[in-house]
C-alpha cells in the first residue's frame, strides 16, 4: 500500500500520475481526481503555480490530511518530495480555505534546540515554512 500522503516534487509527481486513472477534472485542469486501481486511493491533482501553470502537486485525499498531519509531515518525514507537497498544501490551504497553520508551527519550533542543530539540519527547517 502506498506510504506516502504526497508528491511535491513534480518529476516525481509526473511519474506517479502515470499509474493512476483520471475520473475527474475541474477548473480547466487546474484540479484532477485521480484513483489508483491497485489501491483504491484517490489522490488530487492540483496547480500551485498560478503564474503559468506548469507546476502540481498530487495529495491522497482518502482521508484528505489534516492541518496536524501535514505539519507532522514537515518536521518528521525523511522524504522531501512529500515535505514539499505538503508545505505547499499548509500554503494553499491558508490562502484559499483560510486556514492557520503557521500558530501550531510557531509551537512545534519553540520545542526545538535549535542553536544545538548543525547547520544541515537548520538549513533543512529553514526550507520547510
Amino acid at each position: 500500500m502506498q506510504s506516502k500522503n504526497f508528491f511535491g516534487l513534480l518529476g516525481n509527481a509526473s511519474n506517479f500520475l502515470k499509474q493512476l486513472t483520471l475520473i475527474e477534472s475541474s477548473n480547466y485542469g487546474w484540479t484532477e481526481k485521480y484513483l489508483d486501481i491497485k489501491t483504491g486511493n484517490y489522490w488530487l491533482k492540483y496547480m500551485i503555480d498560478r503564474d503559468n501553470g506548469r507546476y502540481y502537486n498530487l495529495m491522497l485525499i482518502s482521508p484528505k490530511p489534516t492541518t496536524e498531519e501535514m505539519i507532522n509531515i514537515g518536521f518528521s518525514s525523511q522524504d522531501h518530495d512529500e515535505v514539499e507537497g505538503a508545505t505547499h498544501r499548509l500554503f494553499l490551504d491558508e490562502e484559499v480555505e483560510r486556514i492557520d497553520f503557521r500558530s501550531a508551527v510557531i509551537e512545534r519550533l519553540k520545542q526545538i534546540a535549535i542553536p544545538q542543530l548543525d547547520p544541515d539540519e537548520k538549513k533543512e527547517l529553514k526550507q520547510l515554512f
